[in-house]
């Protein structure tokens, strides 16, 4: 897997016929600046700074890419922003609900670490380190005077 930009047609690939036409007249329609573009920004901003507040997670430099793996969470994002704008071309659905819930429980796994995500500049086929137990015991002084029975 690899880092890359999140595009419209990502957004429009998770969306049935109807709706991909629909929303797409009504974006030409509106004559302001494309806000689905500015959807995905945001989402991709979200899901950038989740991966950043974690110590372990590297990013890439290049502000809009996002892991290979979490394009679905920045959709998700893009399509709850875009139905909430406008409900009547993108209306928000139980599943887009329930999709919008999982990728925000994913944002907040990534941030805390429990959800590990591709490194930047990590080889193809390299996994997310796992830890290592730590294993510690006390430091254990024995003296003669110590030792009972001996």
């Amino acid at each position: 897997m690899s880092w890359r930009a999140v595009t419209e047609d990502d957004v429009y690939a998770s969306m049935n016929d109807t709706e991909a036409a629909t929303l797409r007249t009504v974006l030409l329609k509106s004559g302001q600046s494309d806000p689905l573009t500015t959807a995905i920004t945001r989402a991709v901003g979200k899901v950038r700074d989740a991966i950043r507040s974690h110590a372990d997670n590297t990013l890439s430099p290049t502000a809009t890419h996002v892991p290979e793996g979490l394009v679905e969470t920045v959709v998700a994002l893009t399509l709850h922003a875009i139905g909430l704008r406008m409900s009547r071309a993108l209306p928000i659905t139980e599943d887009r609900k329930d999709a919008w819930k999982a990728a925000r429980m994913d944002l907040r796994d990534i941030a805390a670490g429990k959800l590990s995500v591709e490194q930047y500049g990590a080889a193809e086929d390299a996994s997310a380190p796992t830890p290592s137990p730590r294993i510690t015991s006390r430091d254990r002084h024995f003296t003669r005077d110590t030792q009972d029975g001996i």
